[in-house]
């Protein structure tokens, strides 16, 4: 079947086509008034021009490199997720006929805008193997852009937007490019001289996220040198959700800094949350040795939340024989609410007595 062709009058140089068969290979869309465009001159102009020609509400897309070894990047790693752009975020594939089979790793980004009335009320990005339910609206794809421009593009957005699902979802996204531009933005995103805390604390968890080795340096500058205290706590997410190499002893540092108050208590949070011997010294050693109560307090509950029981021994021996009673009616706290066989055993030791 020969698809059917409509011109856009504003919009010179694009040729719009509704059919499925040309985005076939470029993105998995359904529920959609699918139409493909090409890119005219640089990527900003064709989205404005586009945009600009739009009074309802509609999807525009197009595809990007993306960081090897992510994974997908989908609204969950259910094998028959379909992402819903409109509504509820993520439903289940009706039957097994519409299962997806994605590609390894994602290999390309598919960057999503959301626009209404001339401007862009929301981004979002997934793997392009991902599956996405547009909701019955006007959906343009505009194929492969230059990454480049796609995180100038990007950039725009979070410099001129007060929604969040705006510059958040525009972060995202940039956070995603495999190119040496979107590195280049996260760290501009980070200038406590230029930009605002919320947008800081966001770019600094990305920094952890995707940024590796390098990545996990620049946050140890933000712990050293953001003026803000709610920075310097997403720094020490950031380098908690880090898959780099000294990641651990990076967190094990900061829970140890002795001039920042905010940057310990969250890094014996985080610790927490990690197994292994040397997250376990370091919360005990917050315990015996921080001068501040507030933060022994709170290397109290680290130990509670310690994966696989491991600072249940800990707490008893806090119950039983510390010299502060805070500490220890915080441990008996703890161990009560723990469940755990052995912390029962004490309490019935302690009660016999």
């Amino acid at each position: 079947m020969i698809p059917k062709k409509r011109s856009l009058c504003c919009v010179p140089s694009l040729i719009l086509v509704t059919t499925m068969a040309l985005l076939a290979q470029d993105v998995r869309v359904e529920n959609a008034q699918v139409e493909s465009a090409s890119i005219s001159g640089d990527l900003s102009s064709t989205v404005r021009s586009i945009v600009g020609d739009r009074k309802g509400p509609a999807w525009l897309g197009y595809s990007v490199p993306m960081l090897e070894g992510r994974g997908d990047m989908c609204c969950s790693s259910d094998g028959d997720c379909i992402c819903s752009l409109e509504g509820d975020r993520r439903r289940i594939a009706s039957s097994s006929q519409d299962a997806v089979t994605r590609l390894e790793g994602g290999r390309r980004l598919a960057v999503l805008l959301r626009f209404e009335d001339g401007a862009v009320g929301r981004v979002a990005a997934f793997s392009q193997s991902c599956r996405v339910d547009a909701g019955g609206l006007p959906f343009i794809w505009l194929g492969q852009a230059d990454p480049s421009q796609s995180v100038g593009l990007l950039s725009d957005q979070i410099a001129s937007s007060a929604s969040r699902l705006r510059w958040s979802g525009a972060m995202t996204a940039i956070a995603y490019h495999s190119d040496g531009s979107a590195d280049r933005a996260l760290l501009g995103f980070l200038d406590p001289q230029r930009q605002e805390v919320k947008i800081r604390k966001q770019a600094a968890f990305w920094v952890g996220q995707t940024r590796g080795t390098e990545g996990l340096t620049v946050l140890r500058k933000v712990l050293r040198d953001d003026p803000s205290a709610e920075v310097r706590k997403q720094a020490v997410f950031g380098i908690y959700v880090s898959d780099a190499p000294g990641a651990e002893e990076a967190l094990i540092q900061a829970a140890r800094q002795t001039d920042d108050r905010h940057v310990r208590k969250q890094g014996i949070f985080w610790l927490s949350q990690k197994a292994g011997r040397k997250s376990v010294e370091a919360i005990v050693d917050a315990v015996e040795n921080d001068p501040e109560t507030d933060i022994k307090l709170q290397a109290v509950f680290a130990l509670s939340q310690l994966p696989n029981e491991e600072g249940i021994p800990h707490l008893i021996e806090l119950a039983r024989e510390s010299p502060n009673p805070k500490l220890r009616k915080r441990a008996i706290f703890w161990l009560g609410q723990s469940g755990s066989p052995r912390a029962l055993s004490f309490f019935e030791e302690v009660l016999r007595k």
